[in-house]
């Protein structure tokens, strides 16, 4: 276990305070800014403690051919491509400036996971009081490198999911960020990157495997990212020690994109807070649904393995590069989809020189410097 403690305006994060709910609105306001407005309305009367979107530049985040996911195509069809999807679902800066000013008005915490290298300085600008990298982030070691070099963000709480890594890739991570000078407290999620989440995948005993091996070592505490649809499972993950819960939330499931089926509508998100603020008070506290617990090794669920190759990122060239470029970190980017160098390892290419051209969003891998 960690002592560590996470301070949030005027919440406390950490073992012996009440669950941190974060309502994941993510990007269910469909491109739309009054459709976010009412997602944080909502956050707010469902008793959310907070709100989070995703702040990514499409032009950042996915080459223009990225493919959607098979879960994607479900949700919003087969006419577009994940760039193209991306495109249509972006909120602006100035967007997000307002949500900021307007989640400040209703009185709830608002923050947002960061997707691409443009997105963290729109981030720093708006200043936001929690940095959240998402599942598909946790091994872009671009991303996590410019964050560790913001001396404003490399001080604040950030919370890491953990969707499609294995326990190794979720100690390399955090390796990386300490190594690399981040010295703000960090919550980790158990999650799994399916959506939505079969429920026997859910593995909810990675929480305790998280309190045993991740926490004391990193300075961290835990809690439950989830993208299933069974209220009871975080509820759960409560009970198993997640001092923070995050769960996607919609106006309506039926609306079209990606995300709505594996979100929680508004009397579901108030059930679920409901529930896990009577089970923190309660004195018998049992588990109901023994099917999410797992076996608490931390691996790579079946049902993730296509939305890992999607939604992860390669190393990529910024620019057109001629032979002989020396390789620095301002001409690589991270885009979508993966690739087959890991972008946690990026700096293997630091300092070196291509030994072709190589144009704009092609892969970068060891095999091509010297």
């Amino acid at each position: 276990m960690s002592n560590q403690i996470i301070k949030v305006g005027n919440r406390l994060i950490g073992n012996g305070y009440p669950c941190f709910i974060v309502a994941e609105a993510g990007v269910n306001h469909n491109g739309s800014l009054r459709l976010a407005k009412r997602l944080i309305d909502q956050a707010k009367a469902v008793g959310a403690d907070a709100v989070k979107f995703q702040i990514f530049v499409p032009d950042e985040i996915a080459t223009r051919n990225a493919a959607k996911g098979n879960y994607q195509k479900e949700t919003t069809g087969s006419d577009e491509n994940q760039y193209q999807m991306l495109k249509r679902l972006a909120l602006s800066e100035k967007d997000f400036a307002k949500l900021k000013d307007y989640s400040k008005k209703r009185g709830i915490i608002f923050f947002a996971s960061l997707h691409d290298l443009a997105s963290v300085d729109i981030f720093s600008k708006l200043d936001l009081p929690i940095i959240k990298i998402a599942s598909p982030d946790l091994n872009n070691g671009l991303l996590l490198y410019k964050i560790t070099k913001n001396r404003k963000l490399a001080k604040k709480p950030l919370f890491l999911s953990t969707g499609g890594g294995t326990l190794k890739d979720v100690k390399k991570s955090l390796e990386f960020l300490r190594d690399h000078g981040f010295r703000g407290p960090i919550l980790v999620y158990q999650c799994t990157s399916s959506y939505p989440t079969p429920t026997n995948e859910q593995n909810l005993a990675v929480i305790k495997t998280f309190w045993k091996q991740i926490a004391p070592k990193f300075g961290a505490v835990i809690g439950f990212s989830d993208n299933g649809n069974d209220i009871n499972v975080p509820v759960d993950a409560v009970i198993l020690g997640a001092v923070s819960v995050e769960k996607h939330m919609t106006l309506n499931k039926n609306n079209v994109g990606p995300d709505h089926k594996a979100s929680l509508e508004d009397t579901e998100f108030l059930e679920m807070v409901r529930k896990i603020r009577e089970v923190e008070y309660s004195k018998t506290r049992s588990i109901k649904v023994k099917d999410a617990f797992g076996d608490g090794i931390k691996r790579i669920q079946p049902s993730e393995s296509n939305n890992i190759d999607i939604f992860r990122k390669a190393v990529r060239a910024r620019i057109d590069l001629p032979k002989g470029t020396l390789i620095s970190v301002k001409v690589l980017n991270a885009k979508r989809t993966r690739g087959d160098f890991n972008p946690l390892e990026f700096e293997k290419l630091l300092g070196k020189k291509l030994r072709q051209d190589v144009r704009a969003d092609q892969e970068i891998t060891p095999d091509l410097v010297l």
